[in-house]
């Protein structure tokens, strides 16, 4: 059996006084794709942000790689080499597309940028009609793909998505998420 790339263990979390998580424990392995599934409020979000230290964890490890990514500064846990796309994407709406994009590069630096940007359009090539668009005026679907470009220009192995399908079209749901297949396809893990 081989060790997961990403483990949590016995993982809890509050606000506050409020407890939000309860022992979770998980794992994903290199290359798959784990869905975390739960009812609004059940603290999917929550957990995902806790991988990054924010809020840090009041209890429990979280391992990436072997290395305890609980206590370090997010900008640390994305030079790891993971990526996260928030719920509700959080674009720069004021920002072109490709402004956007290029932000992903801030955790690894603009080294390997247009070489990047060239595979990000080929994954996403409506992303490149629409380079220098105001990311605001973009559909919800389009603003997703971009949150996923932004968060595949730190070249990470694993990718946090919250809520990659919220308010979305079936249609562009289904577009979405053949898009992930294409991104394990390239050796990254999706949770």
């Amino acid at each position: 059996m081989s060790t997961p790339l990403l483990e949590l263990k016995n993982v809890c979390n509050a606000y506050g006084s409020i407890q939000v998580l309860h022992d979770v424990s998980l794992h994903v392995n290199a290359g798959e794709i784990v869905c975390l599934i739960g009812a609004n409020g059940a603290g999917k979000s929550t957990l995902l942000m806790s991988i990054f230290s924010s809020p840090k964890i009041t209890q429990g490890e979280i391992l990436y790689n072997g290395v305890d990514v609980a206590a370090i500064a997010p900008h640390h846990v994305a030079r790891l080499g993971i990526a996260q796309v928030p719920e509700g994407r959080r674009i720069f709406p004021g920002m072109t597309v490709e402004e956007n994009i290029l932000i992903g590069t801030l955790p690894i630096g603009m080294q390997h940028a247009e070489e990047d940007k060239a595979e990000i359009f080929a994954l996403f090539p409506r992303l490149k009609e629409r380079r220098n668009q105001r990311a605001g005026t973009l559909s919800g679907g389009e603003q997703q793909m971009l949150a996923m470009a932004r968060a595949l220009m730190a070249r990470p192995d694993t990718i946090l998505l919250d809520e990659p399908s919220l308010g979305l079209a079936p249609l562009i749901v289904k577009q979405v998420f053949e898009i992930l297949k294409d991104i394990t396809s390239l050796g990254k893990t999706i949770f």
